[in-house]
């Protein structure tokens, strides 16, 4: 259809932005060898990996890989969100209990994560997804996983996983305001806003709802990593 050559069209071009970007923060990490570089690096990474997975979901034959793939993904989101709210917190001075709070949160989700991809390298899907005849109300999910969907005690813990994405954006998002953000730094609160909207489109395709919607979280960071490529241009001019 139409509908995944644009798809796949717009997720190449953001993968290979994403590659560009990933060997600038690798070479500047060899330059300074510091743990901020390091740990942007990881973030540009986890966002290129974001942007390819859904085209090597969907080019992948075998069903067992293409759920190997999404816990993957999975894993790189969260790891993304956690060197996210490390750098742009500790980059704006930034803390508090509920900060705190949310990335223990996000952190026992990595670990069920970690758990889950175990699993499926273990060839114990049916520990995470049930199987049945049953095509979800979704294109892309159809021909990605078929009748597979996270079993009932899986399907809450990416709920709360979903949620507790979202409570730090708006964490991030009312803290930053108060910051009166100016100039270039207004890509971190425009990214922010793209970011809850791409998480609520991911979260309601995979709820079924929506038969044209598309995985977006590869938005998720695009114009964070603009913002680190620009500091990074003025800080070796």
């Amino acid at each position: 259809m139409v509908i995944n050559y644009i798809y796949a069209s717009i997720v190449s071009s953001f993968t290979g932005l994403y590659l560009f970007f990933w060997i600038i923060g690798v070479v500047n990490f060899l330059k300074k060898r510091d743990l901020e570089s390091f740990k942007l690096s990881g973030l540009m990474f986890c966002a290129l990996a974001l942007a390819s997975g859904p085209v090597l979901i969907y080019s992948t034959e075998t069903l067992s890989t293409r759920l190997t793939l999404y816990n993957y993904m999975a894993l790189m989101n969260y790891g993304a969100i956690l060197l996210y709210i490390d750098i742009i917190t500790k980059r704006f001075k930034l803390s508090g209990w509920t900060l705190t709070l949310l990335k223990i949160g996000l952190c026992l989700i990595v670990i069920a994560i970690i758990g889950s991809l175990t699993a499926c390298f273990l060839d114990r899907q049916d520990l995470i997804f049930i199987f049945s005849d049953q095509l979800p109300n979704n294109l892309f999910l159809i021909h990605a996983f078929e009748g597979a969907k996270l079993s009932p005690v899986v399907r809450p813990i990416s709920l709360f996983g979903t949620i507790l994405t979202i409570l730090v954006n708006l964490w991030l998002l009312y803290r930053l305001y108060k910051q009166r953000l100016k100039g270039a730094e207004l890509l971190i609160m425009a990214g922010i806003i793209v970011s809850l909207f791409a998480k609520a489109n991911d979260f309601i395709m995979t709820s079924g709802i929506g038969y044209y919607l598309i995985p977006l979280g590869f938005l998720s960071y695009f114009f964070e990593i603009v913002y680190f490529q620009l500091n990074l241009a003025d800080s070796n001019s």
